[in-house]
């Protein structure tokens, strides 16, 4: 069970002892996971024993061999009695400590304990831990760098620690060799390029080393082989803090699709002395003199009942109404639900974190980008936050994404019966690494609805294009886009709802169920099947805009009572009892 900062208000909880003892002296250096202070607590007993553990294989403290562990820096939630908190140095989690000193007088808050004899490293495996006795709560810090901890607790011992925190528990190093270590922590690698074009990388690291971090040497490998070395300099990023570097000389000269990957095997000169934690992930770039533009699928996660979503819908007008390459889909779900909810749209809450479901939030083609955007996928799955930010990162990348497959619509819908069959068909235009998993989607979307009962919103509200129907599987029907593939949907447009305003919108997607992150949307594609001549309107009101009654922009906010002034965008004219969607 865990207790959050604010749970524990009452506490006052000193601040850690600074993590970096000499600050640029390689003479000292700090290990640990923890990122700073307590931010979190483990609850345990408060009669019984409880402590934490740090775990090194020998393949890190190789590096470390010949140094010396001088101190150990742990935080306690609140004072303790004489003689009840230990630290100790051991082989592993549960065997006999090799060195283990006890502090003999009452302590609390941030402990910075010198060993009474500095620990010779010998590179073995090492579990540096404490224990301590009459603590309710264990100390826990966000967290700088992953690794195995463990805590223990009397009714079970010594367990792996699993949570999202890292044990304020740190320890010096000091001695005449340490090692210089970054850790990568992402890598934005695109997954095509155009031949003979520099590739750009985008790279994330933390400085787990003695010094500070100012050039790096970065090595490429194309299937397997290295392909050549790039030297980054300028940087200057201290010990324990994170940085971030940008790779540029890359390129592929032919068409085709190698696996590629880069690893830092240099930093300031020196060999990287904890190697394997700075590769980056092996990335399969598809090569091509030129690729076919796409169309990008926008979902967008609104309801009446969500009082932020006006606000949000503004912010979507203002990045995107001007995108011809953005198709947007309306779930009218994630925040309870309204009268325009369909069940496809609640099953779509699927792509959200578990437990964690909101409005208003979006998805550019049902993509997570977790590992190159950590800052924009805060739950590292596909739906987000929406905010100028994201879509300012996210859009380009979307925009820029070719097309894999095309996607072609062809409706025939009767006024009269409002019968209406649609033809879709489409073929590969790259290679997918799992054609199996593909489906074709088609989704019935209506504009413009109109309500009264918006939350959030001073007075009327027009709904952005709400999925009304589905003419597939919420998840969609298996297709072959290597042989190329067809399908004919047919459907009867209900009464109440406005042909003129409706679209007929088609994707291909993969689809893993065991994975909400490998959904991604290869191509879609959006047709009107209204018979009604929309350009033809907005001449007409143009030329009339001087008698319009009432100019409101999508959010439903009254602008006016012209179209004159306004600048190039979309608007909602309503005009005696008609309400028009106008394209000025």
């Amino acid at each position: 069970m865990k207790y959050s900062t604010a749970r524990a208000s009452a506490v006052v909880v000193a601040a850690l002892a600074t993590l970096c003892i000499h600050a640029g002296d390689v003479s000292s250096m700090t290990i640990g996971h923890a990122a700073g202070k307590a931010v979190s607590y483990e609850l345990v007993s408060k009669t019984d024993t409880a402590g934490c553990g740090l775990f090194y294989p020998a393949s890190v403290m190789q590096a470390f061999k010949g140094n010396r562990i001088t101190r150990i820096q742990l935080q306690l939630y609140g004072q303790t009695g004489a003689d009840s908190l230990c630290v100790f140095i051991s082989r592993s989690a549960g065997s006999t400590p090799i060195y283990r000193q006890t502090i003999r007088q009452k302590v609390k808050g941030a402990q910075n304990i010198v060993l009474d004899t500095p620990f010779l490293i010998d590179g073995s495996d090492l579990f540096i831990g404490y224990t301590v006795v009459g603590q309710r709560l264990l100390c826990y810090s966000n967290t700088l760098a992953t690794g195995e901890e463990w805590v223990w607790r009397n009714a079970v011992g010594w367990a792996p620690y699993s949570g999202e925190f890292a044990a304020t528990l740190t320890a010096t190093v000091e001695g005449e060799n340490l090692p210089e270590d970054i850790v990568l922590t992402s890598a934005t690698m695109p997954d095509h390029s155009l031949t003979s074009k520099s590739i750009p990388f985008t790279c994330r690291f933390i400085n787990l080393g003695a010094s500070t971090v100012k050039s790096l040497t970065v090595a490429y490998y194309k299937d397997g082989r290295q392909a050549g070395t790039e030297e980054v300099k300028g940087l200057s990023v201290e010990p324990r803090k994170k940085g971030t570097f940008s790779l540029s000389s890359f390129t592929i000269a032919e068409e085709s699709e190698p696996k590629v990957s880069f690893e830092v095997t240099k930093i300031n000169g020196v060999a990287d002395g904890v190697p394997g934690d700075n590769v980056s992930r092996l990335q399969q770039i598809i090569s091509r003199k030129a690729f076919q533009p796409r169309k990008t699928l926008f979902e967008v996660f609104s309801t009446e009942r969500c009082p932020n979503c006006p606000s949000a819908h503004a912010t979507i007008d203002k990045m995107l109404d001007n995108k011809a390459d953005i198709i947007e889909v309306g779930h009218h779900s994630a925040f309870y639900t309204d009268p325009y909810t369909v069940q496809e749209s609640v099953d779509y809450e699927w792509f959200y974190k578990q437990f964690k479901i909101y409005a208003p939030a979006m998805m550019f083609n049902r993509t997570c980008l977790a590992e190159d955007f950590p800052n924009v996928f805060t739950d590292s799955v596909p739906p987000m936050n929406v905010s100028e930010q994201a879509i300012e990162t996210l859009y380009p990348i979307a925009h820029d994404d070719p097309a894999y497959a095309t996607v072609e619509i062809k409706p025939v819908y009767d006024t009269s019966t409002r019968l209406l069959t649609v033809h879709v068909e489409g073929k590969q235009l790259l290679p997918w690494p799992t054609p199996d998993s593909l489906r074709l989607s088609v989704m019935l979307t209506e504009d413009s609805l109109y309500t009264e009962s918006q939350h959030g919103a001073a007075s009327g509200f027009y709904h952005r294009h709400s999925l009304r129907r589905m003419l597939t599987p919420q998840w969609g029907n298996n297709v072959n886009i290597s042989k190329g593939y067809s399908a004919n949907y047919e459907t009867t447009i209900s009464k109440e709802w406005k042909a003129d305003q409706m679209r007929i919108v088609a994707f291909v997607s993969n689809y893993n169920s065991q994975n909400k992150n490998d959904c991604r949307v290869l191509n879609a594609e959006e047709a009107r099947f209204a018979t009604k001549d929309v350009s033809g309107i907005t001449s007409v009101l143009s030329d009339r805009s001087q008698h319009t009654n009432m100019v409101y922009n999508s959010q439903g906010i009254l602008l006016g009572y012209s179209l004159n002034g306004l600048s190039h965008g979309l608007y909602i004219v309503k005009e005696g009892n008609r309400i028009l969607k106008i394209e000025k």
